[in-house]
């Protein structure tokens, strides 16, 4: 027999139906399970696409952050590029300071030589200017013998002369006394001032005069002679 059931459109069912259960309402239970089944999937398919909105959100922001460490990141680098080439221009700097440094250390090497050089030219001297005040020493101990040598000459001399002054005295005096025919000095005073003797030339016109002047150059050099004489 139909089954007399009210389909989707509301039209009977003019279906036999076969066993207990009606065929319309089985297709009703599958559709039931079919559209749960299709609701529990689309609720997955909902938690599954907010896990992944949530994962979206989650790597958006950290691809922002990890944009603006990356900026940072060329920051840096820009920096450290302006840094590098900073140091590679001071390198040169150094580099050619650096010559410049070898070129006056091979000038001042030169001139250690030139002033060891000079060094040993100097001791040379130095010792040269030893040699030289020892010998200036020597020279003037020797100067210094010959000088007192040549005083001793020279008061020799000086005692030399003395007594010729003296001998010469001594025979004028003899002389005179025999041309005066005295024997004392005071005797032979008083005949010079009263009379010259005649023929007597070795005194001049004026012999008392001159015999006098004699006598004090006489008198003179007998005190002056030197005690070692």
């Amino acid at each position: 027999m139909p089954c007399l059931s009210l389909t989707f459109k509301g039209v009977k069912c003019s279906i036999p139906c076969k066993g207990d259960v009606c065929h319309i309402h089985e297709k009703k239970q599958k559709l039931a399970e079919a559209k749960a089944k299709a609701l529990y999937k689309i609720d997955a398919q909902r938690r599954e696409l907010s896990k992944l909105n949530n994962r979206d959100r989650e790597l958006r922001s950290r691809l922002q952050k990890e944009e603006i460490a990356y900026k940072a990141a060329l920051s840096e680098i820009e920096e450290l590029k302006a840094q590098v080439m900073a140091l590679a221009i001071e390198k040169k700097k150094s580099d050619v300071l650096q010559e410049s440094l070898y070129s006056q250390i091979k000038d001042l090497d030169a001139e250690m030589i030139v002033c060891k050089d000079k060094v040993v030219g100097y001791r040379r001297l130095k010792r040269s200017e030893a040699s030289l005040k020892k010998q200036v020493v020597e020279l003037t101990e020797s100067n210094q013998s010959l000088r007192d040598e040549v005083d001793e000459l020279s008061s020799m001399r000086d005692d030399y002369d003395r007594y010729q002054t003296i001998k010469y005295f001594e025979r004028v005096h003899k002389e005179l006394c025999e041309a005066y025919n005295v024997k004392q000095p005071l005797d032979l005073a008083k005949a010079m001032r009263t009379a010259p003797a005649k023929g007597i030339k070795v005194l001049g016109p004026y012999p008392w005069k001159h015999y006098h002047e004699l006598r004090m150059k006489r008198n003179a050099a007998a005190h002056a002679i030197s005690p070692a004489a």
